[in-house]
């Protein structure tokens, strides 16, 4: 018996989410065979192929505080650093729940985490808040998706592990 846990199931979804926008809307995306390097995927953006890490954010409930978050790093034998230009040029960030797709370059978030409100939380911005706005490439919520819905509706609870048999 396999388990996969929380994170990686959302992560896949979060893939498989982010794939299906671009199947979808005819632009080209390639998976490397292997997994050798740190990309998800190769994009055709703004004409030109460009590498992808798909990041998929996990809702955070800190101290009164509801929002969304994205880990930017990656693991490595030294332990977890920032990605480098040479390894990515974006990271497409998906909400599972909102069902949107953001595609934001490598150079413009240097920090190892990511944080989004949703629409709906009133919170005021701070001056160093990310702006999300100019990379948000699509709004799937209304499109046929991958989502939560459908794996509740199946009978499988996504708060714990998955089990594959």
């Amino acid at each position: 018996m396999t388990f996969i846990s929380n994170a990686s199931h959302r992560g896949a979804q979060g893939e498989h989410l982010f794939e299906g926008h671009f199947l979808q809307n005819g632009i080209f995306i390639a998976a490397p065979k292997h997994y050798l390097h740190r990309v998800d995927y190769v994009v055709e953006w703004n004409g030109q192929l460009v590498r992808v890490n798909v990041k998929t954010l996990y809702r955070c409930r800190k101290d009164g505080s509801d929002y969304y978050a994205a880990t930017l790093n990656t693991s490595c034998k030294g332990g977890a650093r920032l990605y480098t230009a040479d390894e990515i040029d974006y990271f497409g960030i998906v909400s599972l729940e909102y069902g949107h797709i953001w595609m934001v370059p490598l150079s413009a978030h240097t920090h190892q985490s990511i944080h989004w409100h949703p629409p709906q939380k009133k919170l005021r911005k701070q001056f160093n808040s990310f702006n999300w706005d100019p990379y948000l490439i699509t709004d799937t919520s209304t499109v046929k998706q991958l989502t939560m819905d459908s794996y509740l509706t199946k009978g499988v609870d996504i708060t714990n592990s998955v089990k594959l048999s």
